[in-house]
């Protein structure tokens, strides 16, 4: 059985948070990891994505580095109330620390997670409308956020 690494078991444990989020506050979205898989399905929805990781020593002559990975969730919307509501309960919602799981993967699938520790937003980088002109764009893409942060891992 195989272990997903930082940024896989990032991705799934912010899907996991958003999935029992959204649910609990009765908002109707769906969560993808894959951002092609948002125009097969329904509106709204939220693509979880893991870019860029910021990688330093974590102490001067250390042998360990400090990983800050940036993370970004794209909202898709169908109109743009719609879009300003769920960005700004999303950022509420970012202000709590988000558990982080690991991930034990077997035939390419997540077959286990175990509570690993918290994932920590330290400071939020973009919030914004991802596109301005919305002329001639494809209906999923007339609406679309992207709030992008860098975190912290604080493994337990």
């Amino acid at each position: 059985m195989g272990q997903y690494r930082i940024s896989r078991n990032c991705e799934g444990s912010i899907i996991n948070w958003l999935e029992i989020k959204l649910e609990e506050d009765f908002w109707s979205v769906r969560v993808e990891k894959a951002f092609s898989k948002i125009y097969d399905g329904t509106l709204p929805a939220m693509a979880v994505m893991v870019g860029p990781t910021t990688i330093t020593r974590r102490e001067i002559g250390g042998k360990t580095f400090l990983k800050v990975p940036e993370i970004s969730i794209r909202i898709f919307a169908t109109s743009d109330g719609q879009r300003l509501d769920l960005k700004d309960w999303l950022i509420d919602e970012l202000e709590n620390d988000i558990d982080y799981f690991t991930y034990s993967i077997e035939d390419g699938q997540a077959e286990q997670k175990l509570l690993a520790g918290k994932i920590s937003i330290r400071q939020i980088l973009r919030d914004d409308k991802e596109l301005s002109n919305i002329e001639n764009l494809n209906k999923v893409d007339k609406f679309r956020h992207i709030i992008t942060f860098s975190a912290h891992v604080a493994l337990t």
